[in-house]
C-alpha cells in the first residue's frame, strides 16, 4: 500500500473513531451527569494510567519489532501475549498492596470512583493486550485491519451505552460498555493478528532486543502520555465528582482537536526520516495545520455553544467555558507534538526527553498549585503552561540554525509560496489517485 492510500486509512480511521468517541461521550454526559461522569472518569483515568505506564513501553516496542521482523510474527506475538499477562497481574497485585494509599490519593472525594476502579482493576492483563495487538497491525502496515481494532470495539461500546437509554440507566451498564471496549479489541486483534495459525515461537535473542527496545521506550510513554493524563490525576484530588465531571467533558471535546495536528505530526516524520523534510517544510507544513486548526477552533467558538447545549444539556454549560480557556493550549499542544516528532526523526531523541521531562514536571507543579487555588480554570492554565515550556525549548532548538530560520511569523502567516506548493501537492495527489485507481 502506497503511503497516500497509508495516510488515507490512518486519517478516516482516526476521524470514525473521533465521531464515535464524541457520541459515545454525548451518551455518556446525558446518562452520568456531571458527578456520574466524574466519579467515572476519575476511576477510567487512573485504570488506563497505571495500565499504560505500567506495560513498561511494549505497545511502541511491539510496534517497531512487527514492522521491523516482518518474518518472526510468532515469537512477537507470543512475546507481546506473555509480558501483557505478565505485566497486567504485576500491576494488579502492586494496585492491591498499595490499595489504601490509591483510595486516599486518588479517591478520597468520591467513594463511587474507588468502587469503580476496583471493578475496572482485575481487567488490567486485557487493557495492556487491547494496546499491544493492534499496534502490532500497525506496524507490520496492516492500515486496513488495524483500523478494524480502532472502529468495531468503539462502535459496540457505543451501542451498549445508547441500549442504556431503553434500560434501567446504570453506572454497571457503563462499566460494561467500557470492559466490551477492551475485550472486543483483544478478540478482533488476535483474529486478525492470525492467532487462529498461531504457533509458539521463542528467540532468545530477539527476546533480549524487545526488552531493551521496550525499556529505552519506556520514558517516551510515561511523559507522552503523563501529559495528556496527568490533569485529572491531580484535579481528583482537589475537586468534587460534578466539577471534575465537567472538566473532563471540556478536556475530551479539546482533545478532539489534535486531530489537525495529530495527522499531520507522522508525515513530518517520515519525511524528516527520509530526508525529505528540512526546517521550510516543517513550518510550512505548521502554518497549513494552524490555519486549519484555527479555522475550526473560531468557529466553535461563533456558534458551539447551542449545539453543545442541545447534545449535553444544561448541567454541563461550565464544560463550555472549560473548553474555551482550553483552546489555547490545544494551539500549542498542537505545534509542540509537531515539533517533537520532527525532533525524534532528527535523531534527537535525548533532547526529546529532556523536553518532555521538564513540560511533566512543570505539569506537576503548575496543576498541584493552580488546581488548589483556582480549581478547574488552574488545570486548564496549568496545561497551557506545560506546553509553553515545551513549545519554547523546542523552538530555542529549532531556530538555532544559520541557514535556516524558523520565525513565531512563519508558524501562523501564510506567504505566497505556500499556495503554489498546496497546489503542486493537491496535483500530485490526484495523479495518484488516478494510478492507483487505474
Amino acid at each position: 500500500m502506497n503511503f497516500i492510500r497509508s495516510f488515507s486509512f490512518t486519517f478516516g480511521t482516526k476521524v470514525v473513531s473521533l465521531i464515535l468517541v464524541l457520541l459515545s461521550r454525548v451518551v455518556l454526559a446525558r446518562l452520568l451527569g456531571p458527578t456520574g461522569l466524574g466519579s467515572f472518569g476519575s476511576a477510567l483515568n487512573l485504570t488506563t494510567v497505571i495500565s499504560r505506564w505500567g506495560s513498561v513501553g511494549i505497545a511502541p516496542a511491539t510496534q517497531f519489532m512487527s514492522g521491523k521482523y516482518q518474518d518472526s510474527k510468532n515469537p512477537i506475538l507470543t512475546y507481546t501475549v506473555l509480558l501483557s499477562l505478565i505485566l497486567g497481574l504485576g500491576n494488579m497485585l502492586v494496585a492491591h498492596v498499595f490499595a489504601e494509599e490509591i483510595a486516599n490519593w486518588q479517591f478520597a472525594e468520591s467513594s463511587s470512583a474507588q468502587g469503580i476502579f476496583r471493578q475496572l482493576l482485575p481487567f488490567l492483563p486485557i487493557i495492556i493486550l487491547s494496546m499491544a495487538l493492534p499496534i502490532m497491525l500497525l506496524g507490520a502496515g496492516r492500515y486496513q485491519a488495524y483500523s478494524l481494532t480502532q472502529i468495531i470495539p468503539l462502535l459496540i461500546q457505543t451501542l451498549i451505552l445508547l441500549s442504556a437509554f431503553w434500560q434501567a440507566a446504570t453506572m454497571k451498564t457503563v462499566v460494561i460498555a467500557q470492559i466490551s471496549y477492551w475485550l472486543s479489541t483483544v478478540i478482533i486483534g488476535f483474529t486478525l493478528t492470525g492467532f487462529p495459525n498461531f504457533q509458539l515461537g521463542f528467540d532468545r535473542g530477539l527476546l533480549h532486543t524487545y526488552i531493551n527496545l521496550s525499556l529505552s521506550l519506556w520514558p517516551l510513554v510515561v511523559f507522552q502520555f503523563g501529559m495528556a493524563r496527568l490533569p485529572v490525576l491531580i484535579g481528583s484530588q482537589y475537586l468534587d465528582s460534578p466539577r471534575l465531571g465537567h472538566y473532563l467533558l471540556a478536556l475530551n471535546i479539546a482533545e478532539a482537536f489534535l486531530i489537525v495536528h495529530g495527522s499531520i505530526a507522522p508525515i513530518v516524520f517520515n519525511q524528516k526520516i527520509s530526508k525529505l523534510a528540512g526546517r521550510e517544510t516543517l513550518a510550512r507544513t505548521i502554518r497549513f495545520s494552524n490555519l486549519l486548526l484555527l479555522s475550526a477552533l473560531i468557529m466553535t467558538c461563533l456558534i458551539g455553544k447551542p449545539i453543545f447545549t442541545m447534545l449535553f444539556g444544561y448541567e454541563f454549560i461550565p464544560s463550555w467555558t472549560l473548553l474555551l480557556k482550553l483552546f489555547p493550549w490545544v494551539m500549542v499542544h498542537g505545534m509542540v507534538n509537531i515539533f517533537l516528532n520532527y525532533l525524534i526523526a532528527a535523531e534527537r531523541k535525548r533532547l526529546v526527553y529532556f523536553i518532555q521531562f521538564l513540560s511533566f514536571v512543570g505539569l506537576i507543579i503548575s496543576g498541584t498549585i493552580l488546581c488548589s487555588l483556582y480549581g478547574s480554570d488552574g488545570l486548564c492554565m496549568a496545561a497551557l503552561c506545560s506546553s509553553l515550556t515545551a513549545f519554547i525549548f523546542a523552538y530555542v532548538v529549532l531556530i538555532n540554525s544559520k541557514t535556516e530560520k524558523i520565525t513565531i511569523a512563519a508558524l501562523f502567516i501564510p506567504v505566497s509560496q505556500d499556495w503554489r506548493y498546496l497546489y503542486a501537492l493537491l496535483s500530485r495527489l490526484k495523479t495518484s489517485k488516478r494510478a492507483t485507481d487505474g
